[in-house]
């Protein structure tokens, strides 16, 4: 990089230093990230100024400066040693298309990409080019995007994002109809964890694994929806091993063998639907797939294996899962009738679904699975009010009416009525707790991605789900 240009991109982050408050707001991320950090065990690296994005046009003129596009951003972010933060105007809506002759969007330090929502901004390849890729500096730092639909991406490897080498969080995105070779989504090297968590991949294509293939591990799946992914091989998944939690695998093909759902060396799968999806093996590839409160409606010829603290599975049954739609929250998800067998029949350490809404929710109608907390496989949590209802009371036959006496109110049963009332505002309060907590993009920069690392935590307190 030219001298001149080095000093007028440090005179530019000074100067955003200056406008945004940068001591204010580093005072605010430790206050707020001390706990975090503590029970999670992450070190804090040294945070940059927060860059904004102000224009969808794609690739500029190479200066983030008061117009900075998208690839403006990143380019600064990698110039800084430090961990930044990418914002958008509150304008900066519809589509980025990305100039298919400047390629994929290159990403070398760490970096936070914080999206306004998967149904405000669309970053588009225009099936001409990929999205994003990572070939870190340092191999090993942190990236996140969250809050994208990454769509129409073309690539030899990863469609939307081709990580080679960073610890790559993907939160709260939807990834549609990108294609590529391999990982139609998503490539994954799995020399370093990815983890992919409440988010939708929909509608991909590849050679091998539609949704998302790995060279070694392709990480953790947590809350997220796969269908309507196509290949070859791996319809959903193609990779050597991986985790998958609180998910639904169902609608994917695989049209030469494999399976359209994970088609993997080895698995841990806990409370996950693998179902309707097509191929030599249709729903598990696998000679060493471990379930526990899982519904695989058809293994095919691998074997599900049962971990040392088993949770009983489900075979051969239709979840009755609807069509992918807009059910709640920010990605589409494919919902679970009421009557469908996964209702209460899993078991989850984490206390939100795919939409951010409250699980476990234990609906009195149904019995819980041996071991489980009554929270529902997949990774839609249905609500008292979408699950199974009481039966309608019966009515009478006909009889001679009486005359009532009025009846005084007892002090006790207007107690329980007060006290049932409670612990209904205090559920709900929980709930828009949890939205909150989860999905306000106003507490982005501060969290610091730490609401889909404290899921990862209650994820992997399933102890026996460790990576062989």
């Amino acid at each position: 990089m030219a001298k001149r240009q080095r000093q007028r991109r440090q005179e530019r982050r000074r100067e955003h230093a200056r406008r945004d408050g940068l001591s204010t707001r580093q005072s605010v991320i430790t206050g707020l990230g001390v706990t975090a950090t503590a029970v999670l065990g992450i070190s804090a690296p040294a945070f940059g100024a927060p860059i904004t994005v102000t224009s969808t046009a794609d690739p500029g003129d190479g200066v983030c400066d008061d117009t900075c596009t998208l690839r403006e951003a990143v380019d600064l972010a990698n110039t800084s040693d430090a961990y930044d933060d990418i914002f958008f105007a509150s304008n900066v809506t519809g589509t980025i298309n990305l100039n298919s002759a400047a390629g994929s969007i290159a990403i070398t330090n760490s970096v936070d990409i914080h999206g306004p929502g998967p149904g405000t901004l669309t970053v588009d390849g225009g099936d001409a080019t990929g999205l994003f890729y990572t070939d870190m500096n340092t191999p090993g730092d942190y990236v996140t995007i969250e809050g994208l639909r990454l769509a129409n991406g073309y690539a030899n490897t990863g469609g939307a994002i081709s990580d080679i080498n960073s610890q790559m969080s993907i939160y709260n995105t939807i990834l549609t109809s990108n294609v590529a070779l391999i990982g139609g989504a998503i490539y994954e090297t799995g020399n370093y964890p990815l983890f992919t968590t409440f988010s939708t991949l929909e509608g991909n294509y590849a050679i091998y694994g539609g949704g998302i293939a790995s060279y070694g591990s392709f990480g953790l799946l947590g809350a997220v929806t796969m269908t309507d992914n196509s290949a070859y091989y791996g319809g959903a998944i193609n990779g050597y091993g991986g985790r998958i939690y609180d998910s639904t695998i169902s609608g994917n093909q695989a049209s030469e063998g494999g399976s359209g759902g994970a088609f993997v060396y080895y698995a841990y799968s806990y409370n996950a639907i693998l179902a309707n999806n097509t191929g030599g093996n249709p729903d598990v590839g696998s000679p060493h797939f471990y379930a526990a409160f899982d519904l695989v409606e058809n293994p095919g010829l691998s074997p599900l294996q049962t971990p040392p603290s088993p949770g009983p599975n489900i075979t051969g049954q239709d979840p009755q899962l609807g069509a992918l739609a807009n059910n709640g929250g920010q990605t589409p998800t494919l919902k679970p009738a009421a009557g469908s067998p996964v209702v209460d029949k899993g078991y989850t350490g984490v206390d939100a679904d795919q939409r951010f809404l409250l699980r476990p929710i234990d609906n009195p109608q149904v019995a819980n699975a041996p071991g489980g907390n009554g929270a529902d496989i997949g990774s839609v949590e249905l609500s008292l009010g979408e699950g199974p209802q009481p039966p309608a009371p019966q009515q009478p036959g006909a009889t001679k009416k009486k005359k009532c006496k009025k009846k005084k109110k007892h002090h006790a049963a207007t107690a329980k009525k007060k006290k049932c009332k409670k612990k209904k505002r205090a559920a709900t309060s929980r709930a828009a707790q949890i939205r909150g907590i989860w999905a306000s993009p106003a507490q982005a920069g501060p969290r610091r991605d730490f609401r889909a690392r404290a899921a990862r935590s209650g994820w992997a307190s399933q102890a026996w789900l460790t990576d062989r």
